[in-house]
C-alpha cells in the first residue's frame, strides 16, 4: 500500500531504465515489497521482468510515450491560472480532461485515477512547475491509484 505522498519538486527528467528509481523518485515512501513483486497485468504495458525491480522500462511504451506527453502538457501549461471558473462536465470528465483543466489554469484541483505507477502521464505530470501530485492506492484494489493534481499557490504578500 502506499501513502498519499505530495510530490516535491526535486523531481528530475528519467535518464534511468532503472523501474525502481523511477518511482522512488517520485513516491519515496513507496513500501520495498511493492518492488519485490511481479509486475501486475497493467505494469506490464511500461516495464518487462520478473520482478519491479528486476525490470526495465519499455522503450515504446513509457520513455518515448512520457516524452511525448511532456511535450504537449508544456504547450498547455499555464504558469498564471486564469480566473477560476466553473468548468463544464465534459472538460473534466475523462483523466487527460481533468489534469488538463489544472494545467492550463482553469481549475486549481482536480483527480484521475491511473492503473499502474509506471503511467507516462503521471510522471510527465510530476515534471511540470508549480503542479503536484497525490497519489492514493484505491482500497479493495491494487491495480488502480487515484492521483490527485493541483497547482502549488504561492501566497502573494
Amino acid at each position: 500500500m502506499i501513502s498519499p505522498i505530495k510530490n516535491i519538486k526535486n523531481v528530475f527528467p528519467i535518464n534511468t531504465a532503472n523501474t525502481e528509481y523511477i518511482v522512488r523518485n517520485i513516491y519515496p515512501r513507496v513500501e520495498h515489497g511493492y518492488f519485490n513483486e511481479s509486475p501486475n497485468i497493467y505494469d506490464k504495458k511500461y516495464i518487462s521482468g520478473i520482478t519491479r525491480s528486476m525490470a526495465q522500462l519499455k522503450i515504446e511504451e513509457f520513455i518515448n510515450e512520457k516524452s511525448r506527453r511532456l511535450n504537449y502538457m508544456k504547450t498547455m501549461y499555464s504558469p498564471c491560472p486564469e480566473d477560476f471558473q466553473p468548468i463544464s462536465r465534459d472538460e473534466a470528465s475523462t483523466p487527460e480532461g481533468s489534469w488538463l483543466t489544472v494545467i492550463s489554469g482553469k481549475r486549481p484541483m482536480g483527480q484521475f485515477s491511473v492503473d499502474s505507477l509506471y503511467h507516462p502521464d503521471l510522471h510527465a505530470l510530476c515534471e511540470l512547475p508549480e503542479i503536484s501530485c497525490k497519489i492514493f492506492s484505491k482500497e479493495n484494489s491494487d491495480f488502480l491509484y487515484i492521483i490527485v493534481v493541483f497547482r502549488v499557490m504561492t501566497p502573494t504578500y
